[in-house]
């Protein structure tokens, strides 16, 4: 059984200036997204992986403000924090865009792979082991679950 997250309303998120010292963007040269244009599905996992190990201290800051002892806690702070400062934008079709986690939160948007990098490098910052799984989702694939008893 699987359940997985889209995220279809119009939330407004709350401006990054609010973090103040805790992420600095003055390393944001050199951070375009990539394009990756043809890329497969492993080359795509390769390449956030890379991103999460090249730029994690990027959000260091951020993940010792997030971090709880408790997992379950540390994991639902960081949830509340990507939710809370990025927008949920899918790519073009037929382009594949990685950003990194500085470049998602200047940007305060990102699909699914961004905020996952993003959550990587917070994660990859306190030693929290995680995998990427990546999935691919169609009209037909997406259904709505309502409760017959009502």
């Amino acid at each position: 059984m699987a359940l997985g997250l889209v995220d279809t309303s119009n939330r407004r998120v709350r401006p990054i200036s609010e973090l103040g010292r805790l992420v600095s963007f003055g390393n944001l040269q050199m951070t375009d997204p990539i394009v990756n244009k043809d890329g497969d599905v492993p080359q795509t996992v390769e390449y956030m992986k890379k991103i999460v190990i090249d730029h994690h201290k990027d959000v260091a800051k951020i993940a010792d403000s997030l971090y709880d002892q408790k997992l379950s806690r540390f994991l639902r702070n960081v949830f509340d924090f990507v939710m809370t400062y990025v927008k949920y934008e899918k790519d073009s079709a037929f382009k594949e865009q990685l950003r990194t986690p500085l470049r998602t939160l200047h940007d305060q948007r990102g699909d699914c792979d961004c905020m996952s990098i993003l959550i990587g490098a917070i994660l990859y910052n306190k030693n929290i082991p995680f995998n990427f799984r990546v999935t691919k989702y169609t009209e037909y694939n997406q259904s709505k679950i309502t409760n017959q008893n009502q």
